[in-house]
């Protein structure tokens, strides 16, 4: 009888680590999934010196619709006011299955139910961009520290960085989350 070496503890001791390393690299490199049944409407604040500064939030949610919450803004100290049935700063509705952005009315806006939780009714809210963890270990690429841009955040922190330029994250005001 003769004695052969056990090869198969070898061939099993070398492709171990090589298994862990093809898992890693796909886990880093697909895109993480972040979605949601929900698209959102929000507006932006305008810091410019040609425009009013909103004093505070200028729509509310009142019983699932939107509302105006305040017709008095601030500039540089001073108050103006504004219609804000007729000239209401602009909402937008972000459609999160395209990733595009809508112009939409107060009077559209007033014809939709909404829910103005900042989470979605399936877990998912919008954020400033920060830390999110989009990898496994940030070696391989999976932190993201853009401050100017907005993510779709999961409960599980799954990030998805949103297509949308606003300028400054801080302008971003949440309005609340509509059911496409």
């Amino acid at each position: 009888m003769e004695n052969k070496p056990k090869s198969w503890v070898l061939w099993v001791g070398l492709a171990i680590p090589v298994v862990m390393i093809v898992i890693i690299a796909i886990y880093s490199y697909v895109p993480s999934v972040v979605n949601t049944k929900y698209d959102f409407l929000y507006y932006l604040r305008d810091y410019s010196n040609n425009y009013c500064v909103p004093g505070g939030e200028v729509f509310t949610v009142k019983n699932q619709q939107i509302a105006i919450a305040s017709t008095t803004l601030l500039v540089k100290g001073s108050e103006c006011r504004f219609d804000a049935e007729t000239d209401p700063p602009r909402i937008y509705r972000y459609d999160t299955s395209k990733d595009t952005i809508l112009t939409i009315t107060y009077a559209d806006a007033k014809k939709l139910k909404i829910d103005n939780n900042p989470v979605s009714p399936d877990g998912v809210s919008v954020q400033r961009g920060g830390n999110y963890n989009a990898g496994i270990f940030e070696i391989f690429g999976g932190y993201n520290n853009s401050y100017n841009q907005m993510y779709l955040k999961a409960a599980n922190s799954n990030a998805r960085q949103l297509n949308m330029d606003t300028g400054n994250t801080y302008n971003f005001i949440l309005i609340g989350w509509v059911a496409r």
